[in-house]
């Protein structure tokens, strides 16, 4: 099974123009194939470290809004975050997302 267990640091301030690197910790991730979702963003083909219990990755700064319209920043708050490949999906954990200063 996939589990996810922790998301560091939990707290992110995203500001236009930088990408912001998270650390996902947990069991039965895939060397080589998961799929990363953080709330609307789906990452595909993430690796993972350490034996299967590590995934960085990078945050963008804007979120697709669908439709034609352009990406829009995060607005602020909390969103899921889970893990998936062939063993399954994880439970989600929160991730927080905060104004920027």
């Amino acid at each position: 099974a996939v589990t996810l267990t922790q998301v560091t640091p939990p707290t992110v301030t995203l500001r236009a123009g930088e990408v912001t690197e998270i650390v996902l910790r947990g069991s039965g991730f895939d060397e080589t194939d998961n799929t990363v979702t953080l709330g609307p963003v789906t990452v595909t083909s993430v690796k993972s470290t350490d034996g299967g219990t590590q995934i960085r990755m990078l945050v963008p700064d804007r979120v697709t809004s669908g439709g034609g319209a352009p990406p829009m920043l995060w607005v602020a708050g909390d969103y899921p975050v889970t893990v998936t490949n062939h063993r399954g999906t994880s439970a989600s954990v929160m991730l927080t997302v905060k104004e920027p200063s």
